[in-house]
């Protein structure tokens, strides 16, 4: 991903909550660069909170359905 589009999306994020979720910094003796916020904290945790119990959630399905699935030659 190009840092052009990095940006992008994360202009679009800040946009998207209440409270930016990454800050940048500019310049200085180290070049400046990024923080994640508090609120991005928050937001990552949530988010990958989300995702375990998604996991969780699907995991009987996809093994129901990857039983139903043919076996696959390794060199397919």
């Amino acid at each position: 991903m190009s840092y052009k589009r990095a940006w992008q999306f994360v202009e679009t994020m800040n946009a998207m909550f209440q409270e930016p979720l990454v800050r940048r910094i500019r310049g200085g003796a180290k070049g400046g660069g990024t923080q994640v916020t508090e609120a991005g904290e928050v937001v990552m945790t949530e988010f990958r909170t989300l995702e375990a119990e998604a996991r969780r959630a699907g995991e009987p399905h996809v093994t129901w359905l990857r039983a139903m699935l043919n076996d696959i030659p390794e060199r397919k």
